[in-house]
């Protein structure tokens, strides 16, 4: 302690100043990225663990933000490691960052060296690649195992108004990289990072991990504990060889990981989940397990039963889980929602109004085709009952739409909307052109097909009651 001193601390003196020293600026990122190459040496009497430095990597002086190993499986010889490094750089803070990526490849020592001091693995930096216009968020070995998958988040995007109810938005983009030089592998397709618009700012991943059987990415969401929630991404899809005949890429992927899943006994549930896509066709999964339980059979044959009971299995997963997502989305009335999308304010937004001519299109020609069918259909009963047995032509699947409650409630419910639609717009002054034009359209469609749809409305309601009391019964 200074004895010296003096009481009165505003007429401290020069002697006593200690001058601020800026630490801030005595500190930075490392310039060098030290790997160490570890060896367990399992002797008779001793066990030991040694540890022996690499050569220093060097790497931009900026913000490093993942350090990632990844090994690929090797074609011919030795695997072969490699090190990745994402680096983002602020600059001063007044711009967009930008990020860089580097990746370093590891050989054996040829020959291996006798000193045990020196390492035997010699790392190289092997290919950089810059991103000014995007943000790196993560990078994984590809579903491939023989390149990169990369995540690049946007910097900037557009915002839906809050009118059109749209939830998912576009916030990045999945892109598979060659290896040896990091470009755009142009066998892959680019996949969309998705996102609820109403939480964009707070679902970027910030860690992310692939399903069971590599089939989709999961995320995390960089924010809070008790915002944070999980995302399921579907993954870049390797594109079709022009040389070879036209498949379905999901069933040619979807074959190899149900195959492999199935004999590893391990998970399905993310196979099952992209095949339960409403976008997925019926007939789709149907020739996919199909295919496995034929190349399944064709390995064992022995164990038919086996794979059998395993693809009806996993058939009534799919099937079951594309039952709750259609429950799902008759709750919500798709198509209401699209009518509701396109009214504000009490009056219909010519700028959408094309879209619900055309589904008003589609569907007066399915009323049609149902009632070609029943006209049909009562033409062969009348047929028959005189002795005559004609070929028919007849369309069993068109007819099953009238004879089930839930098909036919949601006939009814389309009519209700496409007259209601068809009432509004006739009404409607077009000033443009183009709402012109699409009046009618839609008055001609609807006008000149024969139907009468109030009338059509009452004899399906009558229906769906009597379907209704006898299925009660």
């Amino acid at each position: 302690m200074n004895l010296n001193m003096p009481l009165d601390i505003n007429d401290v003196g020069p002697s006593y100043e200690v001058p601020l020293t800026p630490e801030w600026d005595l500190w930075g990122e490392d310039s060098m990225i030290n790997v160490c190459e570890v060896r367990l040496s399992m002797k008779v009497t001793s066990r030991a663990i040694l540890t022996r430095p690499l050569s220093p990597i060097p790497c931009p002086n900026h913000h490093l933000t993942d350090l990632t190993f990844i090994s690929v499986p090797p074609s011919k010889g030795p695997p072969k490691p490699y090190l990745t490094a994402s680096f983002v750089n602020f600059g001063d803070y007044t711009g967009a960052p930008k990020s860089e990526l580097l990746l370093v490849s590891f050989a054996k020592r040829n020959p291996p060296s006798q000193h045990a001091h020196i390492p035997d693995w010699i790392p190289h930096l092997d290919a950089r690649q810059t991103y000014d216009d995007r943000v790196l968020d993560f990078t994984l070995l590809s579903p491939s195992r023989d390149s990169l998958l990369v995540g690049l988040m946007n910097l900037s995007g557009h915002v839906p108004h809050m009118k059109r109810k749209i939830k998912g938005g576009t916030i990045g983009t999945m892109h598979v990289l060659k290896l040896h030089d990091l470009s755009v592998d142009d066998n892959w397709d680019v996949a969309p990072i998705m996102s609820d618009m109403t939480r964009a700012c707070r679902a970027i991943p910030a860690n992310v991990a692939y399903s069971p059987n590599r089939a989709l990415l999961c995320s995390v969401a960089a924010s809070t504990f008790s915002d944070s929630h999980i995302s399921i991404h579907a993954l870049p899809r390797r594109r079709p060889d022009p040389t070879r005949p036209l498949t379905n890429a999901l069933v040619a992927e979807s074959h190899n990981l149900l195959v492999a899943a199935i004999r590893s006994r391990s998970s399905s549930s993310d196979v099952i989940h992209a095949l339960a896509s409403p976008a997925v066709y019926v007939q789709t999964v149907v020739d996919t397990l199909c295919e496995v339980l034929g190349s399944l059979t064709k390995e064992s044959p022995n164990l038919r039963d086996v794979w059998t009971a395993e693809v009806l299995g996993v058939a009534g997963e799919v099937f079951l889980a594309k039952s709750r997502r259609a429950d799902e989305a008759d709750k919500e009335s798709l198509l209401a929602r699209a009518f509701a999308m396109c009214y504000e304010d009490q009056i219909y937004d010519l700028g959408d109004i094309w879209h619900l001519v055309c589904l008003s299109t589609w569907f007066i020609e399915f009323v049609e085709g149902v009632l070609r069918e029943c006209v049909l259909a009562g033409d062969l009963s009348s047929f028959a009952a005189n002795g005559g047995r004609p070929n028919s032509s007849l369309s069993a699947s068109a007819l099953v739409h009238l004879v089930h409650p839930y098909s036919l409630g949601r006939i009814r419910m389309i009519l209700g909307h496409v007259k209601r639609f068809r009432d509004r717009v006739a009404l409607l002054t077009a000033k443009g052109e183009n709402a012109q034009i699409a009046r009618d359209v839609l008055l001609d469609v609807v006008d000149c097909s024969g139907i009468d749809l109030e009338q059509m409305g009452g004899v399906l309601a009558q229906v769906h009651q009597s379907l209704q009391g006898v299925h009660g019964q």
